[in-house]
């Protein structure tokens, strides 16, 4: 496995060199650190954010199989969701990016059977869901005002 920093406070938990950020505990509360004075913001997303979630399957019922290596107590365990390389082949890296370890530098991506494997990036897409409903409310106001 990979190393991670773990600070430790009286209540607070920051683990860092996670690549995307650092995630932090306090009290309970699991956030990631994400401060607009912390960032360079560089854009926004393109196109209709209603039209890519529209695209993308629907979600499904699923559990981890003997691949995923997280044993079989996690193999019992139902859950509902989004598959992380059906989403990649619709919103791509943002949203569902390939999975892997640094080392020195160096990306080394995770391949089960040969093929790369991809996680989901929750809060890309939680974002870009929130844009999806400001568009259909733009859609409505208009739809109010004819």
């Amino acid at each position: 496995g990979v190393a991670m920093p773990l600070s430790i406070a009286a209540t607070q938990y920051t683990l860092t060199g996670l690549g995307s950020g650092a995630v932090q505990s306090t009290a309970g509360v699991l956030s990631a650190v994400s401060d607009s004075k912390l960032k360079d913001v560089r854009g926004f997303y393109q196109g209709s954010a209603l039209s890519a979630l529209v695209g993308l399957k629907k979600p499904k019922y699923w559990n981890y199989n003997a691949k995923s290596g997280l044993g079989s107590n996690a193999e019992k365990v139902m859950q509902f969701g989004l598959l992380a390389d059906e989403v990649h082949a619709i919103l791509g890296e943002e949203f569902a990016p390939t999975q892997g370890t640094y080392k020195d530098g160096v990306f080394t991506k995770i391949l089960i059977e040969g093929k790369e494997t991809y996680g989901l990036s929750d809060r890309a897409l939680l974002s870009l869901a929130i844009q999806a409903i400001q568009e259909l409310r733009g859609e409505l106001n208009l739809l109010k005002n004819k």
